[in-house]
């Protein structure tokens, strides 16, 4: 007799590693047969979907054969004396809100008919309006599980399953919660049911699918605010000194000149951002309605755009000299300055900051002025906040979201980091 799929699956990574590849392998051939809807989209994801096999070799992992939770121990339906309950799990993105076929009203539309025809006794209405598919903290899917783990309800009626997320491990991970506590995940009448072959190969290539489209469409929204600030249209925060003209893009405000050119001045002296912002608060009390901040003080000397040079996320650059506050040798020589102090001092700030994060773990950054986590994304470079923690097999981690672009990123809370830093002392060996 076969062992379960999840014991399968595991047993064919640890014999044989490259067994998951084949099969993402696999789900790139059966992506040719995919109708040409997408408008010659999906061919562009081949390449895409081999780079994912890594990610999705080391996660699955976990994600299948970490120790069960509480939660998992119970396979069977909750069913109640008064019929099944069923939740309609609503989701629009703020990009999508408008666009035809998904809008929450024809989701609760499509949905409710489809649970009169399951004969639900309940049904329990959750929708996430204006959230991202790959923010898994949301409030919604939290009021499901929390549904689910009362009993209330069996089975989440979605429209498609790219509703519950964009992000093929967390989509699955999910799915595999929910399931664990009898609950089914019908989208547009079938049901989800990672525990087959079939059901876990049709999952992996719609979420799949459903995250390559959101990160394409990330890169076409940044190609597209790129595009648009090459041709003067300013898309990000106005500096300081600068204002909005009615064709969108800036420009200089004649009353900050004296100050701008002190900031540029008084820098190469003092060498010291707060001794600067010190002064310059000082000399311009009168003119400032409010005291200028340190971070604005170093934003003005970082930001080329004060030499008539604006930059767009440090990839395209506009050469407009009626913005220049000061030439380009005066900006440039502050540059130098900054690169110097910054060498000289980041030797000592980088085994500081170790010392803290290895001690108090890695929110202890969050105290720390001018320290942020960076989007991995190199096209996007934004900060990311914390949104959250999440669950991937046995281990808990913080969940940082881009505040550009949305992408996330997981980072172990500081006891995981040790049982981290234990197992690699160890070889790898439990």
């Amino acid at each position: 007799m076969r062992s379960a799929l999840p014991e399968r699956i595991i047993h064919l990574i640890g014999t044989f590693p490259r067994g998951l590849n084949t099969i993402i392998l696999l789900l790139v051939l059966l992506g040719g047969t995919f109708p040409s809807y997408s408008g010659g989209i999906l061919p562009s994801y081949f390449a895409m979907l081999l780079l994912s096999a890594t990610v999705i070799q080391k996660n699955l992992t976990a994600f299948l054969g970490g120790e069960r939770s509480a939660e998992s121990e119970h396979l069977e339906p909750l069913e109640e004396k008064g019929g099944i309950g069923v939740a309609l799990y609503l989701r629009v993105s703020t990009d999508r809100q408008a666009e035809k076929g998904f809008s929450l009203q024809d989701q609760e539309e499509r949905l409710t008919g489809e649970a009169e025809r399951l004969g639900a006794a309940r049904i329990y209405k959750i929708v996430d309006a204006g959230e991202s598919g790959t923010d898994f903290n949301r409030k919604g899917l939290n009021k499901i599980l929390e549904l689910a783990r009362e009993g209330k309800i069996q089975h989440v009626l979605v429209t498609s399953l790219d509703r519950i997320g964009r992000d093929l491990i967390e989509s699955l991970h999910y799915i595999r919660k929910l399931r664990g506590l009898g609950v089914k995940i019908i989208a547009a009448g079938t049901e989800a049911d990672i525990a087959t072959e079939e059901g876990l190969m049709n999952a992996t290539i719609q979420f799949l699918s459903a995250e390559l489209e959101n990160r394409r469409r990330t890169k076409s929204s940044i190609a597209g605010r790129i595009q648009s600030f090459k041709s003067k249209r300013w898309s990000r925060p106005v500096p300081k000194g600068y204002h909005r003209r009615e064709d969108s893009w800036i420009e200089k405000e004649p009353d900050w000149n004296p100050l701008v050119k002190d900031v540029f001045d008084s820098f190469p002296r003092v060498r010291s951002y707060r001794a600067v912002k010190d002064l310059i608060n000082k000399r311009y009390r009168d003119f400032l309605t409010k005291p200028i901040t340190r971070h604005q003080i170093k934003q003005i000397l970082h930001d080329p755009t004060y030499m008539g040079k604006p930059q767009y996320a440090g990839k395209v650059t506009v050469e407009d000299s009626s913005l220049a506050y000061v030439n380009p040798e005066t900006f440039e020589k502050v540059q130098e300055l900054v690169n110097r102090i910054r060498r000289r001092y980041s030797h000592k700030k980088k085994d500081a900051l170790r010392d803290l994060v290895r001690k108090y773990g890695l929110d202890v950054l969050e105290f720390i002025p001018d320290i942020a986590v960076l989007c991995p994304d190199p096209i996007c470079e934004g900060v990311m906040v914390k949104n959250g923690t999440v669950s991937i097999g046995k281990w808990t981690a913080h969940n940082y979201i881009c505040k550009k672009c949305g992408r996330q990123r997981k980072v172990p809370k500081k006891c995981q980091m040790g049982k981290i830093q234990e197992w690699a002392s160890k070889g790898g060996k439990a």
